[in-house]
């Protein structure tokens, strides 16, 4: 990140090619760009797993909001861009910058 909290290109080439061979891996890069949101409060994680109704599975839901800032839509696009994480982890968008990922 740069002095205005910004994220580098480095950072953004990392979100785009972190490896992803499971739902680990995907927690793991939303663990690590949670750390890099620079409003706590539009990255949020539900730690209390729920039971998924149609295949039975326990999931953990992050909701992330851009807040309108083009450094966290720059790193939603960064996630975007890495298929793998994007196919299994996303599960909602809607107006407004506001996603829900499920792991």
């Amino acid at each position: 990140m740069d002095s205005e909290w910004y994220p580098l290109p480095e950072t953004l080439g990392k979100i785009q090619g972190w490896q992803i061979n499971g739902y680990q891996d995907c927690e793991d890069l939303l663990a690590w760009v949670q750390q890099l949101w620079k409003w706590d409060s539009y990255f949020t994680c539900e730690h209390r797993r729920k039971r998924n109704v149609k295949g039975g599975r326990l999931y953990r839901t992050y909701h992330v909001s851009t807040g309108g800032w083009s450094g966290h839509e720059d790193m939603i696009n960064a996630m975007q861009e890495n298929y793998m994480f994007w196919g299994l982890a996303w599960y909602s968008s809607r107006k407004g910058g506001h996603f829900e990922f499920r792991v």
